[in-house]
């Protein structure tokens, strides 16, 4: 394995967890809340790295980080958490939904243990878990959150999909913005089962909890660490404590506070403001609120004319409005009444094109031009080798030239099938545009060899050796200037299931549109969800073990899901626990007749078809289409480390290792060409 100098982390080391029968005797420093270390000052991590050394030097504290930090992490129920000092684990509040129950815990090397919930404040999404096994585990320190700045770099893990044998994947981001009472704003990718996971500062120090996501990939929230330490005595006293205004609930889809569908807008509420008043706290950038000229110490009096009051029906009234209505918005500003119009916007935030990049992206991001311009030489070395395979004047997907004589890779099922109407073409580095064949392909990569009339053509050089570990960083080879994407390979190379291939699963459910929870209005007839009994009134809890609080997590559950798979679900009917089991039918069109528009399109982006079931893949956490698929990846030292082979989910992209891909490459030559 590459190893880089590591910076000294002595904050990192194992704390010792006391047996319960000792804790009582060492009560004074176990009721403590996790010591805050300060702010280190050896290496910048506040900016973007200027130069190709700076990223190396960035890279480099990542793998120190990650290596310590790692072992911290652990899956809690259908969500994920991180052990800090004491004994402790901290997770969102809606992962552990109550206290005093019993939990399991599954550590990073697979081992499970016990731990007892104990507080949970659902009004800022934070929730406290003691470990009650014997022994030691590895901990993690916390930092404060008014150390951070917009543009401060992070890292987040958790188990988004539930744990994997290949761990728990890592993500870089950097801070969007921060507000030491109540939410810290980056641009890492979480997904549900992430609730409850650690957010790190590049010392590996825990800066926040995931708590929810927005549609945008690279715009998501955590509880700040701060909040955990002023609500520490209420938590260890398990203290239940519940939004006095609307509902609650929380969760990676939805407001870690009451759901306040204001948030939509990007206004924030005041949490100090008295009973009923609605106070703006903080307007957030570039959002509908802020555009209309939304300040924070405004008081918003009335929605397109209506008082503000129940949550659930301004969610209503905004559901009924078409994406380009304007908003009506009274406030009281001073001694003044104010009348502001807004444009809605949803989801808010930068909105993700056909190959799932977003538009715009904020100074402070981690995939910012501005942040890539230091790694041109990466993409120069490349850019030659990349080329675009089009049906007409469309691209549907990026190949990688791997022989002077005209040799193409790319994914093969992007390529559908031939039609003559309208011929594979392939568009070189220098702009001619020429017929391409497909001469040979392999179904269980998903690789296809083609060929075109050319020579002389600048061919790739797979890599050989190892493979970068987690915490490296790739970028992902265009046909401009810059990289088309820069992340962290998040996992180790490993083999994915089987998932991703054959007809996609369906349940059968429809939800209540007027509910945040997952609670059925209608069985569809001859479903499996009728077969497993499924009621109206059913609020679906877990689905195989991944926490469920919203409509949409739900369905990213069961996102990659195919037909006669079974599903464990556990449903609360009737004030207790059910599980049942349920065999997925294939996805049927309704309405129309026309193709059926999947719906974790909102929350994932366009994802590959054929996204699993590779002999072998590395991940890495760019944010990436299915039509960016079949390009080459490098590190920061140029080595091509294979290509890209699928958009797998929200929070992650497949490589299909070099290693593989000579392999391939071996057979077809020895094959003559055809397989």
């Amino acid at each position: 394995m590459l190893r880089h100098a590591l910076l000294a982390l002595a904050a990192l080391a194992v704390t010792p967890l006391c047996p319960p029968s000792r804790l009582a005797a060492q009560a004074a420093p176990a009721q403590a809340a996790p010591a805050q270390t300060a702010p280190a000052q050896a290496v910048p991590t506040h900016t973007a790295p200027a130069s190709l050394d700076e990223w190396r030097a960035l890279e480099a504290r990542l793998l120190a980080a990650t290596e310590r930090a790692r072992p911290t992490v652990v899956q809690l129920g259908g969500g994920s958490g991180v052990i800090v000092a004491g004994g402790f684990v901290l997770t969102a509040g809606h992962v552990i939904r109550e206290p005093g129950r019993d939990v399991k815990l599954t550590l990073a090397d697979g081992r499970e243990i016990d731990g007892r919930t104990l507080g949970v404040n659902e009004q800022t999404d934070t929730g406290l878990v003691r470990i009650t096994t014997a022994g030691e585990f590895p901990s993690s320190p916390t930092a404060p959150t008014a150390a951070l700045t917009e543009g401060t770099w992070c890292f987040a893990m958790g188990h988004p999909g539930g744990r994997r044998a290949a761990g728990a994947p890592l993500r870089l981001g950097r801070v969007l913005a921060a507000d030491v009472q109540r939410f810290v704003r980056t641009d890492c990718t979480i997904s549900p089962g992430d609730s409850g996971g650690p957010l790190f500062d590049m010392q590996g120090r825990v800066i926040g909890i995931h708590s929810r996501i927005s549609a945008d990939p690279t715009d998501n929230m955590h509880v700040p660490i701060d909040a955990f330490h002023r609500e520490w005595q209420a938590l260890l006293d398990a203290t239940h404590l519940r939004p006095e205004r609307g509902r609650g609930g929380g969760g990676p889809n939805g407001n870690a506070q009451p759901r306040d569908p204001l948030t939509f807008l990007g206004i924030e509420r005041n949490a100090d403001a008295p009973g009923d008043d609605y106070t703006v706290g903080a307007v957030r950038d570039d959002s509908p609120a802020a555009k209309a000229g939304v300040a924070a110490g405004d008081v918003v009096l009335e929605i397109d004319g209506q008082p503000v009051g129940d949550p659930q029906a301004m969610r209503g009234l905004f559901r009924r409005r078409s994406g380009e209505a304007g908003i009506a918005l009274r406030v009281r500003r001073g001694d003044e009444t104010v009348d502001l119009t807004l444009q809605l916007e949803r989801p808010a935030g930068p909105q993700p094109q056909r190959g799932g990049r977003p538009r715009e992206l904020p100074a402070t991001s981690h995939d910012h031009p501005s942040v890539r311009e230091p790694l041109r030489a990466v993409q120069a070395a490349m850019q030659p080798s990349v080329v675009r395979l089009l049906r007409g004047d469309e691209q549907i997907a990026l190949g990688t030239v791997v022989a002077a004589d005209g040799g193409i890779v790319t994914k093969a099922s992007e390529l559908g099938r031939d039609d003559p109407g309208a011929p594979l073409r392939c568009e070189l580095a220098d702009g001619r545009r020429l017929d391409a064949t497909r001469v040979a392909s392999d179904e269980t990569s998903d690789v296809a060899l083609l060929r075109v009339a050319a020579g002389g053509l600048a061919a790739v050089t797979l890599a050989d050796g190892d493979p970068p570990p987690p915490g490296h960083v790739v970028g992902t080879a265009g046909t401009g200037e810059d990289l088309l994407a820069v992340g962290v390979v998040s996992l180790p190379v490993h083999t994915p299931s089987a998932r991703g291939r054959g007809a996609p699963g369906e349940l059968g459910l429809v939800f209540h549109a007027d509910d945040d929870a997952p609670r059925v209005l209608l069985v569809r007839p001859d479903t499996a969800a009728e077969r497993a009994a499924l009621q109206p009134g059913d609020v679906v809890l877990s689905v195989d073990g991944v926490a469920t609080s919203t409509r949409d997590a739900v369905v990213e559950a069961l996102r990659d899901k195919r037909a006669d798979e079974i599903v464990k679900l556990v449903l609360q009917r009737d004030g207790a626990e059910v599980a049942v089991d349920a065999k997925l039918a294939a996805r049927q069109n309704r309405g129309g007749g026309g193709p059926r528009v999947d719906p974790r399109a909102r929350l994932m982006g366009p994802l590959s078809e054929v996204r699993s079931g590779f002999p072998s893949v590395l991940m890495h956490d760019a944010v990436l289409g299915p039509i960016d698929c079949g390009g080459p990846v490098a590190t920061l030292d140029g080595r091509v480390v294979g290509i890209n082979i699928a958009r797998v989910g929200r929070v992650e992209s497949a490589i299909l290792p070099s290693a593989e891909l000579r392999r391939l490459l071996a057979a077809w030559a020895a094959e003559g060409g055809q397989r």
